[in-house]
C-alpha cells in the first residue's frame, strides 16, 4: 500500500503492524477513471477513502467547491457522523483510493492517540474552508440583498406632491425576494404603481425580477395605459422571459389632476382601497398571471375610479395575506378577509403611519409560525 498523510503525518506508517495489517486485510484499493463518482452528494455514507494517487473534484449541488490530492482523507463526516454524503466526489484523472469502513476507521483512531490528532487537525483545516466559502457567499448574497433594497422605491419622489404620499416596506424571507415594488414618475401628479410577485426565492427570482423591471420602466416611458402594459410585458417575457416561473403583477396609474386612477391586474392579490374607515377591493380587474403566456393574443382588462382625499390604497404581495399561524390550510392562514380587518382597524384608528403597524399586526397573527414568503406592500395616501 502506499504511504497517506492525514494532517501532516503518514497514516498508515503511523499505525503498528497490527493495526496496518488489519487494514491491509479488510480494506480494498479502489480504481476510478477519469469522470467518475467515487461518492454522490445525497447518499448514504459508510466508507471512507484516502486518495492514493490522482486527483478528485468536489461537488455541491453540482458545482466545484475543492479539490482532493493525493494523501487526503475525504468521507470521514458521512461516514463518522452518520448521514447522508455531503458532497459528491469525482475523479478528475486516473485515481486509486483507499476504501474502509467507518467502523475500522473508528477502530484505528480509538487505538492511536497520534491519528486521531492528526484527524482532528484535517477536520479543523477543512471546517475552515467550508466556512471561508460559506463567509463568501454570505458576502454575495448581502451584496444581492442591498441592489434588491436600492431598487425599492423612493420616498422622496412624492415629497413635492401635493396630492400623493406614500409608505413602502419589504420583508425578503431569504437573501433575495422575487417581490417587485416600483413608483415611476410620468409627469405632475401622475405616477405608476407596481407591486408584482416572482414566485420563488433567491438568485433565480432576483434575475427574473431584474428583467420584469427593467421592461416595465421601459412600457411606462412609452406612456401606455396599465393594461397594455401588462399584455406587452406578457408577450415580452414569453418570448424573451424564463421558462415556466409564475409571476404576478398590479400596475396602476394615479392622476393627482383629475383624481383618478386605471388599474390592471396579472394574478396579482387585489389592492385595497381604505375609504373613510371601510376597506374593499380597489379594483375588481384580474387578468391571467405572467410567464406561460397566457395572456398572448387577448388584451388585459382596466378599470378606473374617482380618488377623494383621505383615501388610502394598498398594493401587497401575498407574503401579507397568505401568513400563518400553523401548518393547516386553509384554518392556519389570516387570508384576504383577515389583512382587510386589519387594515380597517388601523385606518379607523387613524395613525400617521400604516405600514410598521400592519406588519407587526400580521407577525403577531403568525404566533411565532415561520414566515413562508416574502411580504411586501406600498400604501399610498391621497392628500
Amino acid at each position: 500500500m502506499a504511504n497517506t498523510q492525514v494532517g501532516g503525518i503518514q497514516f498508515l506508517e503511523a499505525l503498528n503492524a497490527g493495526t496496518r495489517e488489519r487494514l491491509r486485510q479488510r480494506s480494498r484499493i479502489c480504481r476510478y477513471a477519469l469522470g467518475d463518482f467515487v461518492v454522490r452528494e445525497g447518499e448514504a455514507g459508510g466508507e471512507v477513502y484516502v486518495l492514493l494517487s490522482g486527483s478528485c473534484d468536489v461537488l455541491i449541488a453540482g458545482e466545484v467547491v475543492n479539490h482532493i490530492g493525493p494523501n487526503e482523507l475525504f468521507g470521514e463526516i458521512s461516514a463518522l457522523g452518520g448521514g447522508a454524503r455531503t458532497a459528491t466526489v469525482r475523479a478528475a484523472a486516473d485515481t486509486e483510493a483507499l476504501e474502509m469502513s467507518a467502523a475500522d476507521l473508528r477502530w484505528v483512531l480509538e487505538g492511536d492517540p497520534a491519528v486521531m490528532s492528526a484527524l482532528l487537525t484535517t477536520l479543523v483545516q477543512q471546517t475552515r474552508r467550508i466556512s471561508d466559502r460559506e463567509t463568501a457567499v454570505r458576502d454575495e448574497h448581502r451584496e444581492l440583498q442591498a441592489v434588491e433594497r436600492g431598487l425599492l422605491p423612493n420616498p422622496a419622489l412624492l415629497e413635492r406632491s401635493a396630492r400623493f404620499s406614500m409608505e413602502t416596506r419589504w420583508q425578503p424571507l431569504t437573501y433575495a425576494s422575487g417581490d417587485y415594488c416600483d413608483v415611476i414618475g410620468l409627469g405632475p401628479e401622475r405616477y405608476l404603481l407596481v407591486v408584482g410577485d416572482v414566485m420563488g426565492h433567491g438568485a433565480k427570482t432576483s434575475l427574473t425580477l431584474a428583467t420584469v423591471r427593467g421592461e416595465l420602466r421601459g412600457l411606462a416611458e412609452r406612456g401606455l395605459p396599465p393594461g397594455e402594459i401588462i399584455q406587452q410585458l406578457d408577450r415580452h417575457l414569453a418570448r424573451n422571459g424564463p421558462r415556466d416561473i409564475p409571476i404576478t403583477v398590479a400596475v396602476c396609474v394615479i392622476d393627482g389632476e383629475d383624481m383618478s386612477a386605471a388599474c390592471s391586474n396579472a394574478g396579482h392579490p387585489q389592492p385595497l382601497l381604505c375609504r373613510e374607515g371601510r376597506v374593499q377591493p380597489f379594483s375588481s380587474v384580474h387578468g391571467p398571471l405572467l410567464g406561460y403566456g397566457f395572456g398572448v393574443g387577448r388584451a388585459y382588462g382596466e378599470e378606473r375610479l374617482a380618488l377623494a382625499a383621505g383615501d388610502r390604497i394598498l398594493f401587497f404581495t401575498d407574503g401579507l395575506s397568505e401568513a400563518r399561524k400553523g401548518p393547516k390550510l386553509p384554518d392556519d392562514m389570516l387570508g384576504a378577509a383577515g389583512l382587510v380587518m386589519m387594515l380597517e382597524q388601523l385606518c379607523q384608528g387613524g395613525p400617521s403611519e400604516i405600514l410598521p403597524p400592519l406588519f407587526q399586526a400580521v407577525d403577531s397573527f403568525r404566533q411565532g409560525y415561520p414566515a413562508q414568503d416574502d411580504a411586501t406592500a406600498l400604501l399610498v395616501h391621497v392628500n
